[in-house]
């Protein structure tokens, strides 16, 4: 899978600038558009910019560091000639910003498909391809359709060829149900709305009540402006696990209740991280680093906690306790992917204990987190299939 990714044309903005030089989530668009594609399944990127001014050679700079190598081309034969007539082309036209999941859809397609959207006034930016349609700005193309068009296209748009192009060799067209998907970025202000809309449209994974509740509001609160400020996302990934080897010395010297007031704090960080690392589309070793890391802090932050509560009343039960928690939440984690939420979790058993800690009912809390865990085992049991 190659990607061609026209940047060289200049946006409507007034100062002038490359639409692709315009922030998007925390980097420049045409970063955004190259970590997109490569996320996707391009491992051949192909960027064709007329004007390389020196704001551009730094964005190349960044993404040779995070390991992404990316053709540079000047003109389109040059790019042509960088693709092979046997690849599957993936193009973006200047200023396009599509979904994951659209282009993911149309990658799945493997045949010849123009991207369009309807020709209603609302779809304005788009080119319009005829009478019904406007073309979005993303198409799935052969190698060898864009050398033929590249070999003739003397003065004109090379974008706008293409799609014609496309359109002549009968590329099918796939005519979006939700064109809010697809997006022409042309200033400043258009990609402003863009970095909201990717903030307030992040899915939220997680099967932890806790996660929905509390951290994920903060970490809407949050994202905006961590990634307006251009926070190092590899410095935001490493305060979790900081956080969590906080949590877990706090826990060895007896600070329980601070121990794991830190643990949720460390669970909400790391949302924060991860909504900033799946946004910008970047590399996400520091974000799944911490979920093993997390489970391991809390049992062993269990264990201590059981073995003080049994020292001091002179039995086993605590820690027994702790051990018949830890056993069903580890089972549980190996066992189901994707359990409702309500469910017991790493980060459930946490705010169970700190809560408990907080009313200073610890051995209550451990008997709450191992009821709920038993709850979630009989459900699956007798009711689920």
């Amino acid at each position: 899978m190659a990607v061609l990714i026209i940047a060289g044309e200049c946006g409507d903005d007034a100062t002038g600038a490359f639409a692709a030089m315009l922030p998007i989530a925390g980097q420049t668009l045409l970063e955004y558009q190259v970590r997109l594609a490569r996320a996707c399944g391009g491992n051949h990127i192909v960027v064709l910019v007329e004007q390389l001014p020196a704001v551009m050679l730094s964005v190349f700079d960044r993404l040779r560091a995070d390991g992404i190598d990316v053709d540079i081309a000047r003109e389109p034969r040059d790019a042509a000639d960088r693709i092979h007539p046997e690849e599957h082309v993936l193009l973006f036209a200047p200023g396009f910003v599509g979904s994951r999941r659209l282009l993911e859809s149309l990658i799945a397609r493997a045949t010849p498909t123009l991207v369009t959207v309807p020709d209603q006034p609302a779809y304005g930016m788009f080119e319009r391809v005829d009478a019904t349609d406007r073309w979005s700005g993303l198409a799935l193309l052969s190698g060898q359709l864009v050398r033929q068009t590249a070999a003739m296209i003397g003065d004109w748009s090379i974008s706008s060829t293409l799609m014609r192009s496309a359109l002549q060799s009968e590329a099918v067209r796939w005519r979006l149900e939700q064109p809010e998907d697809v997006t022409i970025v042309t200033d400043a202000a258009q990609a402003q709305a863009i970095s909201t809309r990717l903030v307030r449209d992040f899915e939220n994974c997680d099967q932890s009540p806790f996660v929905d509740i509390v951290a994920q509001p903060i970490a809407n609160m949050l994202v905006p402006y961590l990634l307006a400020w251009a926070v190092p996302v590899e410095l935001v990934a490493l305060i979790p696990l900081i956080f969590a080897g906080m949590a877990l010395f706090s826990a060895i010297i007896g600070w329980f209740t601070i121990g794991f007031l830190i643990f949720c704090f460390a669970v909400v960080i790391d949302r924060v991280s991860d909504a900033i690392m799946k946004i910008s589309v970047r590399a996400e070793g520091g974000v799944d680093l911490f979920k093993y890391a997390k489970s391991i802090v809390l049992y062993i932050m269990l264990i201590f906690l059981g073995w003080s509560l049994s020292r001091s009343a002179g039995d086993w039960v605590s820690l027994l306790l702790v051990g018949w928690a830890s056993s069903i939440l580890i089972l549980r984690a190996a066992a189901i992917e994707r359990a409702p939420k309500w469910y017991s979790s790493v980060e459930s058993a946490g705010v169970i204990v700190t809560l408990a800690l907080l009313f200073g009912m610890p051995i209550a809390g451990l008997v709450a987190v191992v009821s709920h865990a038993l709850a979630g085992q009989i459900v699956d049991r007798f009711f689920r299939r």
